[in-house]
């Protein structure tokens, strides 16, 4: 991670907006990855539910989006990318033998 990210998640775990909860092997190789947790009154925020219910693994181009500052289009890109992945046709480009729902 860049200064600045390690800088915004070190200030953000301080005042408590994200909470550290602990450490987990990495299901892919031997390191370990920290797991934090957003705090339940900052998650009503924005709509978030506050009840943990399994985890997200960021990739370093997305949490280089989401605590730098200033990464306003950076995050857009990666939200974009992230979205493909759930939502038909499930990270293929749309052509004219995709069949349509409608």
């Amino acid at each position: 991670m860049s200064k600045d990210v390690e800088k915004t998640l070190s200030v953000a775990t301080l005042h408590s907006y994200i909470i550290k909860i602990g450490e987990r092997k990495n299901r892919k190789s031997n390191r370990r990855d920290a797991i934090y947790q957003l705090n339940g009154i900052i998650a009503t925020r924005w709509d978030l539910p506050i009840y943990k219910r399994g985890d997200i693994e960021l990739s370093s181009n997305e949490a280089l989006a989401i605590f730098s500052p200033g990464g306003e289009s950076l995050f857009e890109a990666c939200l974009k990318e992230r979205s493909k992945r759930y939502n038909f046709p499930f990270g293929k480009t749309m052509t004219e033998t995709t069949p349509s729902f409608f």
